[in-house]
């Protein structure tokens, strides 16, 4: 699964989890940064990578990466050897729009070139605290064999990148959730886990009074953990396993 990204993930910023597994943070990108992945059913299947939607073997739901917001483009493009339709497009749109549906988000096509084997999508991916914890903001991926996927960051943001490194990483799972402005998030341990962090896109203030700073991976080792949010609001990236 060959990676290009122009994301400076700075070594600094490598956030070593107790020697169990590694997320890698990013802040201040600016727009037109992009990370691009070739043959992205490379992919392992499991809870710490993708999965196969039940009734599309195309579509796969994956949490890599889920700590990104804003709005991002992402051109894929297939070789000769596949035969992509207008068909699997537009289930692929289908899946996505009933998955969004409710909520602030939108994802829309909005460029299709058969001929040339290319496809632009474009998801627009707000803070929105209404939203329950969930494993990737855009939640399904078009994913054909020989394919590659650039997704460009068309405003500055921050950027999570929380794919689990670790000789047990398929033990380990993702998920997020936004903060409103100046609002408040109860954090519960997840139940069954050993191992819990918490990674935020901004400081954030426990109920304690500490200030919980952006981008520092965080043991959760309490049962519950209340945090309030900045003017910005923010979103934060929960690892366990």
């Amino acid at each position: 699964m060959p990676l290009t990204s122009t994301i400076s993930f700075e070594t600094a910023l490598t956030k070593n989890m107790e020697d169990n597994a590694w997320v890698a943070v990013a802040f201040d990108v600016p727009a037109g940064a992009y990370m691009e992945v070739s043959n992205a059913t490379d992919l392992p299947n499991s809870s710490a990578g993708s999965t196969v939607h039940p009734e599309h073997s195309f579509i796969t739901s994956t949490n890599w990466g889920c700590g990104v917001r804003g709005v991002v483009r992402q051109r894929v493009s297939w070789g000769e050897t596949e035969n992509v339709t207008q068909e699997m497009l537009d289930a692929h749109n289908s899946v996505m729009q009933a998955a969004l549906a409710g909520t602030s988000m939108t994802y829309e096509y909005v460029d299709v070139d058969l001929n040339a084997r290319t496809a632009l999508c474009e998801t627009v991916m707000p803070i929105d605290a209404t939203l329950d914890w969930r494993t990737s903001p855009s939640p399904w991926a078009f994913t054909v064999p020989n394919m590659t996927s650039r997704a460009t960051l068309m405003s500055g943001n921050h950027y999570i990148c929380t794919t689990v490194i670790a000789p047990s990483w398929q033990d380990w799972t993702n998920d997020t959730k936004d903060i409103e402005p100046n609002g408040s998030l109860t954090i519960d341990r997840v139940a069954g886990a050993s191992s819990v962090y918490l990674v935020f896109s901004d400081d954030v203030t426990t109920s304690s009074g500490a200030t919980l700073s952006r981008g520092v991976t965080y043991s959760q080792t309490s049962p519950s953990l209340e945090v309030t949010a900045g003017s910005a609001g923010a979103f934060v990236v929960r690892v366990s396993g």
